[in-house]
């Protein structure tokens, strides 16, 4: 059986941008911080938690406290509520039609449970019972895919997978994917999908509307070089 494994946050849900802004205001209106840096990739862990806490640690001289992370999550779904959140187009029934070819499916995603959730639920997202692993439990993106791979191993009853492939969109997500040794494929557009390509990603798309090319790609994809 082969595993796949995607990332939420711009690779199933169209939420990059308009996540952005609202975890930054989030997190300004908790922490009473004002000028966020936003090149995510400076962090040394690019997940919700981990920047959380980065930004603790420089703007108030501690490591952010579970009362602080719980609010944020809860501010940001109230945001999120006054946001249009939609699929990357294709997405829902992609994963539907993996599921039906035998392919085993999770989710690693470095945002928190509680926001992730709502975004798949928002988009339409056919997710619900599949295993997955979030910020929640563990700060850095690789832990958070070894853990989703675990759970993936339990949940189809298997002792090992003949492949396993990280779909993912950012540039984090193919140095993580490289740090496993596992394969990828980006889902990415515009000036994103040439990061990806520069970095060794063999296969990227725009959407999941190509699907016998991505499953195509699936099939052939490498550890990024």
């Amino acid at each position: 059986m082969k595993l796949v494994i995607f990332d939420i946050d711009g690779t199933l849900t169209n939420t990059y941008v308009s996540d952005e802004n609202e975890f930054v205001r989030a997190i300004q209106e908790v922490l009473d911080v004002p000028d966020i840096n936003t090149d995510w990739a400076s962090y040394r862990q690019v997940t919700s938690e981990g920047v959380l806490n980065d930004i603790a640690r420089t703007r108030l001289g501690r490591p952010v406290t579970r009362d602080e992370s719980r609010a944020v999550q809860r501010r940001l779904v109230e945001l999120l509520r006054g946001v249009r959140i939609a699929e990357i187009p294709g997405a829902g029934s992609f994963l539907a039609r993996l599921l039906a070819l035998g392919y085993a499916v999770s989710l690693a995603s470095g945002d928190w449970r509680l926001s992730a959730r709502y975004k798949l639920a928002a988009a339409s997202i056919p997710a619900d019972g599949l295993p997955a692993a979030f910020c929640d439990t563990a700060h850095a993106r690789t832990d958070i895919m070894q853990q989703s791979l675990r759970r993936s191993l339990r949940h189809y009853r298997c002792d090992d997978f003949e492949q396993i492939v990280y779909v993912g969109d950012g540039t984090w997500d193919v140095h993580a994917a490289r740090e496993l040794g596992w394969a990828f494929v980006g889902i990415a557009s515009g000036t994103k999908a040439p990061r990806l390509r520069a970095l060794g990603a063999r296969h990227v798309f725009p959407d999941y509307l190509k699907s016998e090319a991505i499953l195509s790609a699936l099939d052939a994809a490498g550890t990024p070089e």
